[in-house]
């Protein structure tokens, strides 16, 4: 699939479903989405060097990691990993912000599993950004 084919399905799949995808976008390849109390992005990475090798990512920034409890933090989120089957994945950056994310490669990537791909990600962010602050805390949060 072509990089122009693969942003005009983002934009479709999120016109959708309810979303503007003309006031969403951020940028060329990257627009904003939200579900519930969960605010993410789906996002683009082309290859250059190889179209079909570009990645298409869903993320979903949650929170910070409390630091004064961050083994007990970490243990929960690889529990949480193990239970998505490799679904989707908690990531920490160098900033320590959480984020919920799923990708792949677009290769033959169809509307409905770039559909299903979002709003499986956006539905475990929004419930699990809960989840995550009721057991660490609020004061954790992004905004």
């Amino acid at each position: 699939m072509s990089t122009p084919a693969v942003l005009n399905l983002i934009a479709s799949v999120i016109d959708r479903f309810g979303g503007d995808s003309y006031e969403s976008r951020v940028d060329k390849n990257t627009w904003r989405i939200n579900v519930g109390s969960a605010g993410g992005f789906v996002a683009l990475f082309e290859d250059q060097d190889d179209p079909d090798s570009s990645d298409l990512l869903v993320f979903f920034p949650l929170m910070r990691v409390p630091l004064a409890k961050s083994l007990a933090f970490y243990r929960r989120l690889l529990e949480i990993n193990d239970e998505l089957f490799g679904k989707a994945a908690f990531a920490v950056d160098k900033e320590n912000v959480v984020s919920l994310l799923a990708g792949r490669k677009i290769f033959d990537l169809d509307p409905d599993e770039l559909a299903e791909l979002m709003l499986h990600t956006s539905t475990l962010a929004d419930y699990y950004d809960d989840v995550l602050l009721d057991e660490f805390g609020r004061e954790n949060a992004l905004t």
